[in-house]
């Protein structure tokens, strides 16, 4: 009711049907994986490993297993910037909670893209982290969103970040 005073405006909550599919018609990594588990042991099929954001496999390329060029970019050679990238993660971040506007989800989705997620992460959550009490609905929304529809895997990091830091 007093927002005004506190500086705070009021704003419809986040509608994440309105932010569009920036990853275009990709399927999502929640639905493959979902899709590819064996329904009677619930185990991940093998023949359906690879997720759909992987390059196709090529002979003359090094092929990394899952998981592990994450650690290889995190203590070898990550970004020097990562505060940098943090914080416009997260003013873009506010601009998506603050309007549900489709272009600038895809402003969003498009730096996440070009931005190794764990590079950054522990510079971002404590900014995300303040957003929490006005916020954290729509946080939460978001991550869940972009967890059951993004088509590419640091995007999936991203999302399950704001869920843990959010509900």
């Amino acid at each position: 009711m007093w927002e005004w005073l506190r500086g705070k405006r009021s704003r419809k909550p986040l509608d994440s049907r309105s932010l569009g599919a920036p990853w275009g018609n990709r399927p999502s990594i929640y639905e493959h994986i979902r899709r590819s588990l064996d329904p009677t042991t619930g185990r991940l099929n093998a023949s359906t490993i690879d997720l759909p954001d992987e390059e196709p496999q090529s002979d003359d390329k090094i092929r990394f297993s899952a998981g592990s060029l994450d650690g290889i970019t995190r203590h070898g050679f990550g970004e020097t910037d990562a505060k940098d990238v943090a914080q416009v993660v997260f003013s873009q971040l506010r601009r998506v909670l603050a309007t549900s506007d489709p272009k600038t989800f895809a402003v969003l989705h498009g730096y996440l893209l070009e931005h190794s997620t764990l590079s950054y992460v522990d510079q971002l959550n404590p900014m995300v982290a303040r957003l929490i009490p006005d916020s954290a609905g729509d946080i939460a929304a978001l991550g869940r969103h972009l967890l059951h529809h993004a088509a590419d895997r640091d995007i999936i990091k991203f999302a399950i970040n704001l869920i843990g830091i959010c509900g």
